[in-house]
Order: C-alpha cells, then structure tokens, then sequence
C-alpha cells in the first residue's frame, strides 16, 4: 500500500515555468493563502522549518 499524491496547477502559461519563477514561500504569504483558501480560519506566520532538527 501506497501514499498517493496528485497536484492540480492552473497558469498563464507554462506550469512548469511559473513554479520555477515563483521562488521561495515566505511565511507571511503562506498565512495569506491559507486565509483565502479557508475564509474564517486565522493563519499567523511562523519562521523556522518543522523538518529541522
């Protein structure tokens, strides 16, 4: 048995490219997604990554 994991992505062009050009998440825009993803829910930006030890 395995894990399964699919991603759907819409873009002005290519996919690939605008991923690429798109940099690294800061954490304040992840809080802005995640507060327009899930409209009532609060996200407030942390720093650090949980992987590291």
């Amino acid at each position: 048995m395995g894990a399964k994991t699919a991603l759907l992505a819409y873009a002005d062009g290519d996919v690939a490219s605008v991923l690429k050009a798109a940099g690294e998440p800061t954490a304040e825009d992840t809080a802005v997604l995640i507060t327009r993803v899930f409209p009532g829910c609060r996200a407030e930006p942390t720093e650090g990554r949980c992987w590291e030890k």
